[in-house]
């Protein structure tokens, strides 16, 4: 039955109808979840069926159709023929069925990866790249894109930040009512910062109750002075004498008493330091200052002060002083460099240390002591440079500006604004062991770049990025820095460095409705979905919903999302599709007017189910289907044949699917533009249409066909293989206007291929010079090594050491330059090509991909010789082999032959980089920019049933696929799909794996669990299982020893990487293999396989894994990697003589009994050894304490 029939049997019904009054009221059934639309089936079918009246066989045809039009049209509602929630609430009140679940109900998650702004460095990276191998150097200039290591006296000669002893101001408390000081050990002093009217008033027969320095500076000013020739060491009248003596030479009241006014005049001039008149704290007391509100303060137990100026002085690794109500590691935060200086604000005060920078670094409490050397020195450089870019960039503390002292009187302040600084607690922490290898060791060294305005760079740094680093310019809307520019950071989002790399909330849509203030603005919520820049972060959210029976969209900012949710940062996505939203109906009345030209229009039927796009197809293929967003209802084809009769096609789309095709245009043949003018041009001729003649063979255009003309046309005639008489008969019109279209291969009776009848000639190859030095298939870039560093280091001329440093950097970008070529220092194919002119591409080995076989062939066309061709397919996510290999070579990054997360991160920074559009698939438009002459042939198949999976069905991950997961396998699955794979499961994948459940009779739950995976991919290996009998399976890669091992085959391991042999495979010997790994072309994963095993002992059968491997299953023993089973463990409530020697190690009271005490001394040892911090003395802590002894 065909639409037109419909539309009368719905007509039909509706009179029925209207007769009958109305449909009988039917019984409550629950809303099935999905619009039930023509082709659904089942028991909610069945029930509408009833409901409406009409046969009940469970399947959504045309009749159910027809009779749902009449039904909605009877009563008032939308009349598409689609049940939905409206529809299905007015047939059955009592439902309860809601056009959408509450929002009060409706869970959204929330996922991400990262925690800070993401711009410059990020720890967590610096961390993965020295456990990379990667030097201090190599990582500061990886994230502060062409900046230099320098000496900070060359960086700033001459500036106040050197000159001045102690030239930082850290804000350490902001705004208080009150602070409370403990003298923790020693003896300090404390302070009336240049405020003499604080001064105690002395006079003979008093003086401050407290021990203080104010009578000795008194007696000994006087004395310098001359107004009294011997020093007492008391306030007598001799110094009462001296006092006036004093007095009237100033023109002050005489009467021998120490003021305000008599102080202040004794000082000047004095150069003594504003601290010389004090009182002592010992140990054990505390200073209480109180703010007044009114900008005084009392300071008890030394008493009031007018200005609430203070400072505490006197601080020494002896001396120290402590904040109460400020922690760290557990304990009262604790002060032993500068001064602390105390500042009015208003009606509050401030606390600040004033010290010396390399003072202040030393406290910095950023990132973790026992992080790899590299990273610790890449932080505290990074860290100096940061706070002497804020030194700079405000003045010394007399130059703060009013507002900045209002803020904290300081130049940063003591958390995470700023940096986080820990003080003594931080310096002593495992050993000092950040003091020692951070801070002191990098002592004075900054970051510079030539364009920053004062020198040192502003080195930003968070905890972790997305996997790419965020622009400054953008997070901040502040004019971008050039080092502070993305760059890939796969570290951040690899879970063996960082155990946070992803991160999810969960929220209600009606939090994120009120947080945006839409909670009224819509009728019901469709979806909400993010739109993030090309490196990761967030940019804006599409909320979209039905407002007045139209679909809208509201774009609202990410970063008021994560503001008002606190998030840890702005890398989050998420993917939210109503279960209710279904696809569009398909479109009306299609019509197609034109020539060569056709323009086709349609009309959208007005549905809640509103499109987001239209795609026109034609017939008999001319061109690929055309897609337009919505609200466009035109498309335009071009390049039509005359005498062709096309008919015209369109679907509508949005998230869920595409409606079925639109009734097609009849066939017919266009109108033509140019007809044939019904007789020959030639000489003397005149008119338009040979003013159309001349300007389609490029010749003046005045309409005579005069000898210019003819000319031209013979011309013309010749280069198109016709009869060149100069006269233009229909043959030459039709062939000017209406150009053929290509010759259809004929069809090879012996294969049933088509073969062209004239095979076109092969251009010219491109020819190589086998004296040119080969490029080596990847860039060469600030930090690159090896011998084509030393190449391009000998033909520039400079010294040739194989590293890619800042001077052959500068070097190259003078070489580009005066060649003509993007200066950008990086040594690319052309570049390369350039300076080698006819040199190839360097012979790129085939290695095994990651589980053994090269699955992935490179199907491409011919390249020019030593250009690796296109490999036929997109390479993405989770693919693997030869190709992904030569790849990530170009890309400088490990080549381990597998597409993962890393991969993903630098292609898609590579692609920003170079004006492609960042999605992290290397299409051919990429791999062409990447290897010029390349050539880029797209492989195609016609078999709906081909996948991307050759050979071996991918395994089952071993856990199921739900909602929220992603990753490699979630792109598997959604590829066999058939949907967009972009490895995250959100509300779409589950649809569509329902849907395929559905059809494939299998519980249908949106969970891919093994029955489903195995259905989707017979023969795929399920963990604890087995597969489909006689296909092949997959063979996991077996592991012969791992981190955590420990043993014979372990040590025979370390022997051969000329390393340290303890027997025990711990994160040295894993960093160790990744290194050797890498140099051979395999999987760097710090495992030793069986690849890995062979290739370090070619000649040697691969051991059994459990022979001389232990670590895994020994419950028997709590410690089986660190000690034989006679070494007996020290620990709680252990006693004798080895117990009495050990304390005596760790220089600790020895009292033959390890008490809690020593554990916590031990713990604190095994910190500074870089061993498990568990307390116990196993034989690695013993060795590691006492070498050979026995």
């Amino acid at each position: 039955m065909g639409r037109h029939s419909s539309k009368r049997l719905a007509a039909f019904l509706v009179t029925v109808i209207l007769l009958l009054g109305s449909v009988v009221p039917a019984v409550a059934a629950d809303y099935p979840g999905e619009p039930l639309r023509l082709g659904s089936r089942g028991e909610s079918v069945r029930v509408w069926q009833e409901a409406l009246g009409i046969p009940a066989d469970g399947v959504f045809g045309q009749q159910t159709e027809a009779a749902t039009v009449a039904w909605q049209t009877e009563r008032g509602l939308e009349a598409d023929g689609i049940v939905g929630p409206a529809s299905w609430r007015a047939m059955f009140p009592g439902s309860g069925a809601a056009p959408t679940t509450s929002p009060d109900r409706v869970q959204l998650i929330i996922e991400g990866s990262g925690h800070g702004h993401g711009v410059g460095l990020t720890q967590y990276g610096a961390k993965g790249m020295a456990e990379d191998g990667y030097t201090t150097n190599q990582i500061l200039q990886h994230f502060y894109q062409g900046s230099s290591v320098e000496n900070l006296a060359e960086a700033i000669p001459g500036s106040w930040v050197i000159t001045n002893p102690m030239p930082i101001w850290v804000g350490i408390r902001q705004n208080r009512s009150e602070l409370t000081f403990a003298v923790v050990t020693g003896r300090v002093r404390v302070c009336f910062d240049g405020e003499y009217a604080s001064y105690p008033v002395l006079t003979e027969s008093t003086s401050p109750e407290r021990d203080n320095t104010f009578t000795d500076l008194l007696i000994s000013r006087l004395a310098e002075l001359g107004h009294l020739q011997e020093t007492p060491g008391s306030f007598n009248q001799a110094v009462r004498d001296a006092v006036v003596s004093f007095q009237t030479s100033q023109g002050l009241g005489s009467d021998g008493a120490v003021g305000s006014q008599t102080w202040e005049a004794l000082m000047e001039g004095s150069g003594l330091s504003d601290c010389a008149g004090a009182y002592y704290l010992d140990a054990g007391e505390d200073l209480v200052v109180t703010a007044a509100g009114d900008g005084s303060c009392t300071a008890t137990p030394v008493g009031a002060t007018a200005g609430c100026r203070l400072s505490i002085q006197d601080l020494s690794d002896s001396n120290r002083v402590g904040l109460r109500g400020l922690n760290y590691g557990g304990e009262m935060t604790q002060f032993i460099h500068g001064n602390m200086r105390i500042r009015p604000s208003g009606g509050r005060i401030h606390f600040s240390m004033e010290m010396d920078i390399e003072d202040y670094v030393a406290g910095i409490a950023e990132i973790p002591t026992m992080w790899p050397d590299a990273a610790l020195e890449a932080q505290a450089i990074a860290a100096r440079s940061y706070a002497i870019h804020r030194m700079l960039r405000q003045g010394s503390e007399s130059s703060l500006q009013s507002s900045r002292k209002a803020a904290c009187w300081c130049h940063v302040v003591s958390d995470a604004r700023d940096q986080v600084y820990g003080g003594w607690n931080r310096e002593v922490q495992n050993g000092g062991r950040w003091d020692l290898v951070g801070a002191r060791a990098t002592a004075g060294k900054v970051l510079t770049h030539p364009e920053e305005a004062v020198g040192v760079v502003q080195a930003f740094y968070s905890s972790s990025s997305g996997g790419a680093t965020e622009d400054s310019s953008t997070i901040w809307g502040t004019a971008g820095r050039p080092y502070l520019v993305p760059v890939q950071d796969p570290w951040s989002i690899d879970p063996a460095v960082n155990p946070n790399a992803f991160w999810s909330k969960t929220i209600s849509l009606s939090q994120l409705l009120d947080i945006y203030e839409l909670s009224d603005h819509f009728e019901d919520v469709i979806s909400v979905d993010t739109v993030s820049y090309p490196w990761g972060t967030a940019q804006f959210l599409n909320v979209a919903g039905i407002r007045g029976g139209e679909k809208v969209t509201e774009r609202v900012s990410a970063p008021t999302l994560k503001s008002a949710l606190r998030l840890k940062s702005l890398y989050f996505t998420i993917d939210y599709l109503a279960d209710w939203w279904a696809p569009p109906p398909a479109p009306t009345n299609v019509t197609a007017v034109g020539g060569r030209v056709a323009t086709v229009s349609w009309s959208p039927v007005s549905s809640r189910f509103a499109p987001d796009s239209y795609t026109v197809s034609v017939e008999p293929a001319h061109s690929d289907p055309i897609t337009v967003a919505a609200p466009e209802t035109t498309a335009t084809f071009s390049g039509l044949q005359p005498a062709v009769a096309y008919s015209f096609t369109v679907t509508a789309g949005n998230q869920i699917g595409s409606s079925p095709p639109s009734v097609p245009t009849s066939p017919s043949a266009l109108i033509i533009e140019h007809p044939y003018p019904g007789q020959p041009l030639r000489e003397g001729s005149r008119g338009s249409d040979v003013r159309l003649w001349q300007e389609a063979v490029g010749v003046t255009v005045d309409g005579d066909f005069g000898p210019g003309t003819a000319d031209a046309t013979r011309q013309w005639q010749q280069a198109n293989g016709l009869e060149a008489d100069g006269i233009v008969g229909e043959q030459s019109w039709n062939r000017m206007f209406f150009p053929p279209a290509p010759p259809q291969p004929e069809p090879d009776p012996e294969t049933g291929t088509g073969t062209d009848p004239e095979p076109e000639v092969e251009p010219e190859a491109e020819t190589t010079d086998p004296q040119a030095p080969s490029y080596p298939g990847f860039v060469l870039r600030l930090g690159s090594r090896g011998k084509w560093v030393r190449t391009w280091q000998s033909a520039l001329g400079v010294a040739a050491d194989g590293y890619f440093g800042p001077d052959t950097v500068r070097a190259t970008r003078e070489w580009q330059q005066a060649n003509g070529l993007a200066v950008d220092g990086v040594v690319g194919m052309q570049s390369w090509r350039t300076m080698f002119p006819g040199a190839g591409v360097e012979a790129l080995e085939p290695p095994p991909s990651r589980d053994g076989d090269d699955s992935q062939g490179s199907g491409g066309a011919s390249s020019a010789p030593g250009v690796p061709p296109y490999p036929g397919r997109p390479l993405e996510l989770g693919d693997s082999g030869s190709n992904v290999i030569i790849w990530q070579r170009a890309l400088g990054i490990q080549a381990d032959g597998y597409f993962g997360s890393a991969t993903l991160s630098a292609t898609k920074a590579w692609q920003y980089r170079n004006g492609l559009t960042a999605d992290g698939v290397v299409g051919a438009g990429s791999w062409v920019k990447m290897f010029p002459g390349a050539e880029a042939t797209e492989i195609s198949s016609d078999d709906p049933e081909e996948n991307d999976f050759d050979g071996e069905a991918p395994p089952y991950p071993g856990r199921p696929l739900l909602t929220g997961s992603r990753g490699a396998d979630v792109i598997i699955w959604q590829r066999a799909l058939g949907i967009p794979a972009d490895g995250r499961f959100g509300a779409q994948t589950a649809r569509a794996t329902r849907d395929w459940q559905r059809e494939n009779g299998l519980e249908v739950d949106g969970t891919v669990g093994a029955d489903s995976w195995v259905k989707m991919f017979p023969g795929a290996s399920v963990p604890g299982g087995s597969s489909n009998p006689g296909i092949s399976t997959f063979r996991p890669r077996m592991v012969i020893i791992e981190k955590g091992d420990c043993g014979a085959l372990v040590e025979k391991w370390q022997r051969a990487l000329g390393i340290e042999v303890t027997g025990e495979f711990d994160r040295n010997t894993v960093i160790y293999t990744k290194a050797w790994q890498r140099t051979q072309g395999i999987a760097a994963d710090g495992k030793v396989t069986e690849t890995s095993w062979s290739r370090m002992f070619p000649t040697e059968e691969v051991p059994d894994p459990d022979d001389g491997r232990a670590g895994e299953d020994d419950s028997s023993s709590d410690d089986s990697c660190s000690q034989p089973p006679d070494f007996e463990v020290l620990k709680l409530d252990s006693k004798g003589a080895r117990v009495e020697k050990w304390q005596g190690a760790l220089e600790i009271e020895v009292t033959g009994v390890f008490d809690e005490n020593t554990e916590a001394h031990t713990k604190a040892w095994q910190r500074t050894q870089g061993i498990p911090a568990d307390g116990r003395v196993n034989e690695t802590s013993w060795y590691r304490m006492f070498g050979d002894e026995e």
